[in-house]
């Protein structure tokens, strides 16, 4: 008989008693007593779980509860799941939480993997958002539910201008970016995509109101139209505030001091080129697209670091200058 039909055999044996000693189950397999080890674990390797019971009528017994084969992880994978379950439960923005760590807790078990106190991940967050976890939540829930159904969601938006306006809209997706969830949405007030951040969202109400796919993302064909791996596209945040810019724009930047190191570490946007001009001077080359972050980003390194190119963000951050200067009470002429 072949060494599988052996195995199969013997789980069929041990599927339908208690504890079978090793000497029964060669009786009955027709084998060497020193192959039955051999077919426990490959059984195993399969995804069974057989344990030992010592004492006198003690044998191998099948852990019926867990009859279906789990995967049987390697030590490694076994690390990596565990450090990636510290890692998402240290982090608490996973809306759907409470049945991942279920879901884990089970499948450590079945693996026989436990985490200790000496590999818990620490991880600080730097500025953690206001909305609680069950906030959060539920505004997930009531989207991926929208998601699923194909229904339309009414919702009360916190916009850019910090005005708060009712909006129904055709949720797409669930994603993450910059660490914080988004929906990517057809909106019916704009009457195009946009994008919707969950911890803005005021108030939410699933409608009665069915919606079709107008876009063909989810055949992959338009996909990448919509977002990629450096920021959000074709919803560009141009509120008017700053002035000749294209949808993206190239900026080139000198940083010098501490900035000139740790801008080495980040990604800026999209194409972006570090060029070290000695240790204490770094220009930093990137595809940007949102005006206000950029602004941000550019006055955060203040006198560390100069704008090269392009031309409106440099007299846009010398406009800057001028109003702190006049909010603090500067008269002097600032070039």
């Amino acid at each position: 008989m072949f060494r599988s039909a052996l195995c199969i055999k013997m789980l069929m044996i041990l599927f339908t008693r208690d504890v079978v000693s090793i000497k029964d189950l060669s009786d009955e397999l027709d084998t060497n007593p020193r192959n039955i080890p051999e077919y426990r674990k490959e059984l195993e390797a399969a995804g069974y779980i057989i344990e030992t019971v010592s004492g006198r009528y003690g044998g191998y017994r099948l852990n019926k509860n867990k009859f279906f084969p789990t995967v049987r992880l390697t030590d490694a994978e076994k690390k990596a799941m565990v450090e990636s379950f510290e890692y998402i439960t240290k982090r608490g923005d996973l809306p759907s939480m409470p049945s991942y760590k279920t879901a884990m807790e089970k499948m450590m078990a079945a693996n026989r993997y436990r985490t200790t106190k000496d590999s818990e991940l620490i991880m600080i967050p730097r500025y953690p958002f206001s909305m609680s976890e069950e906030e959060l939540q539920a505004r997930y829930s009531a989207i991926s539910d929208a998601i699923d159904k194909r229904i339309a969601l009414r919702v009360k938006y916190r916009s850019n201008d910090n005005v708060v306006r009712e909006r129904v809209i055709h949720p797409y997706k669930l994603y993450m970016y910059n660490n914080a969830w988004f929906t990517l949405a057809y909106s019916e007030r704009a009457k195009e995509m946009r994008y919707f951040k969950l911890n803005r969202i005021v108030e939410f109400e699933l409608t009665a109101k069915k919606f079709d796919y107008i876009y063909s993302y989810r055949e992959g064909s338009e996909w990448h139209e919509w977002l990629d791996g450096n920021s959000m596209k074709k919803v560009p945040d141009w509120s008017g505030d700053i002035g000749g810019a294209e949808d993206s724009m190239r900026v080139k930047l000198r940083l010098s001091g501490r900035p000139a190191m740790y801008v080495k570490e980040y990604l800026y946007g999209a194409d972006q080129i570090i060029t070290e001009i000695d240790k204490n001077t770094t220009i930093l080359e990137f595809t940007a697209q949102y005006k206000y972050n950029l602004l941000q980003l550019v006055l955060g390194f203040g006198a560390d670091c100069k704008v090269l190119e392009p031309e409106w963000l440099r007299d846009e951050v010398l406009n800057q200058i001028k109003m702190i200067a006049n909010l603090y009470g500067c008269r002097g002429d600032i070039e």
